[in-house]
C-alpha cells in the first residue's frame, strides 16, 4: 500500500472517529497550487502557530480553485439548496504549514471568495479570513482582482502526466494535508477534511501580477507549481476551538 494513500486513509479513519460525519460536502475543481520556499525567521513572526518545515525551509502556497456543489451533509437536496448562495464560487487562498496542537496542518493567512454572501460566514463559522474578490478563469489563465484593484494573475500548463506524491517528498509535504488551522480575533480553531489522495500534474507557471498578495514573502515566480482536475465529495468537519 503506498504511503500517500495510507495518509489519506488515516485521515479518513480519524475523521470518522472524531467527527462521525461531515458538516459540509463539496467538490474542489480546476485547481492550481503555487509554492514558494521562504526563510522561517522571516515568516514565523506573521504566524501564531509553530511553522512546519521541510528540509529547514518554510513554505507559502497560493491555491486557486472552484468550489462546486457545496451542501450540508445528510440533508439531501435541502442541504444543497441551503448552501446555494455560497456554492459554485471561485476561491483563492494564501496558506502556510504549521505544527499545531492537533498535528501538522495548513494555516490560512488570507482567502478571497467570489460570493459576497459567503464573506461574513467564513470568519463567523470557521475563523477563515474571507475577503471578496472577482475571479476569471480562461483555460489555464487565472485572474483574481479585489474591488481595490489589487490583482493576482498567472497562467500555467502541465509538464507531467497525472501522478501521486511519493513518500517523504516535498509534494507530499505540500499537498497531502487533512487538517486546517485558523486564527482570527484572538481565537484559534481547527477543522478536519477528508478526500482521496491528490492526483496532480507538475506545472510551469508564469506569474503576471502578484500585488494582491501584499507583503507576504512570496515574491517572484514560484519554485514549484502543481495543477489538478480536483477532488470530489470532499468532507469538511465542523470547527473546533483551541485554548
Amino acid at each position: 500500500m503506498n504511503s500517500v494513500r495510507t495518509a489519506a486513509e488515516k485521515a479518513d479513519a480519524l475523521f470518522l472517529k472524531e467527527e462521525k460525519r461531515p458538516l459540509f460536502v463539496n467538490d474542489w475543481v480546476n485547481m492550481f497550487f503555487l509554492h514558494w520556499a521562504v526563510d522561517p525567521k522571516q515568516l514565523q513572526p506573521l504566524i501564531p502557530l509553530p511553522l512546519d518545515l521541510y528540509m529547514g525551509k518554510a513554505w507559502v502556497s497560493v491555491v486557486a480553485f472552484e468550489m462546486k456543489k457545496l451542501r450540508l451533509s445528510g440533508l439531501g437536496a435541502l442541504g444543497e439548496i441551503v448552501c446555494k448562495p455560497a456554492s459554485d464560487v471561485h476561491f483563492l487562498n494564501l496558506r502556510t504549514y504549521v505544527q499545531g496542537e492537533k498535528g501538522g496542518g495548513i494555516f490560512f493567512m488570507k482567502e478571497w471568495i467570489t460570493s459576497l454572501l459567503a464573506v461574513p460566514l467564513g470568519p463567523l463559522l470557521f475563523g477563515l479570513p474571507y475577503q471578496f474578490a472577482f475571479a476569471q478563469r480562461k483555460l489555464n489563465r487565472v485572474t483574481v482582482q479585489t474591488p481595490a484593484q489589487r490583482v493576482l494573475q498567472f497562467a500555467g500548463r502541465a509538464t507531467t502526466p497525472l501522478h501521486k506524491a511519493e513518500q517523504g517528498s516535498i509534494e507530499e509535504f505540500l499537498l497531502e494535508r487533512y487538517l486546517a488551522y485558523t486564527h482570527l480575533w484572538g481565537v484559534t480553531r481547527f477543522f478536519r477534511i477528508s478526500h482521496a489522495p491528490w492526483e496532480f500534474n507538475d506545472a510551469r507557471v508564469i506569474l503576471h501580477r502578484s500585488d494582491l498578495l501584499g507583503n507576504f514573502p512570496c515574491a517572484g515566480p514560484p519554485q514549484l507549481a502543481h495543477m489538478t482536475p480536483g477532488s470530489f465529495d470532499v468532507w469538511m468537519g465542523p470547527p473546533h476551538f483551541l485554548t
